[in-house]
């Protein structure tokens, strides 16, 4: 097994705390920055996450995952797998993990780190 790898970033977003969270759940705002990809769920823990989009006029699921934790709008956690990629078992091992946090700078802004 690979050591673990850890990558962090953080931006200051001009916008409330709820209009950001919207972009990360909202499968009408994700295929703005995901790749044109919907993010389809439920929204509780341990419902699926499905990234939806279309290749060649197909609609197709592109990543997949499981909802790990949620408290909107500060908090998502995510695991992710390509389903695609046949050269990858579908095992918990190989899942990457996704975390977003959202804080309210109380200026108008938020800052968006994961």
């Amino acid at each position: 097994m690979l050591p673990s790898l850890y990558i962090q970033n953080e931006i200051e977003i001009k916008s409330s705390v709820e209009e950001c969270w919207k972009y990360l759940v909202d499968p009408q705002k994700t295929p703005l920055y995901m790749f044109g990809c919907a993010a389809l769920s439920d929204w509780k823990v341990g419902d699926s996450l499905n990234w939806e989009g279309e290749y060649e006029g197909t609609k197709m699921i592109f990543v997949k995952g499981i909802v790990e934790a949620i408290e909107p709008p500060f908090h998502l956690q995510y695991s992710v797998i390509d389903p695609l990629n046949q050269e990858i078992p579908d095992i918990p091992d190989n899942y990457l993990h996704v975390s977003y946090l959202i804080s309210d700078l109380k200026n108008g802004s938020c800052l968006f780190s994961g």
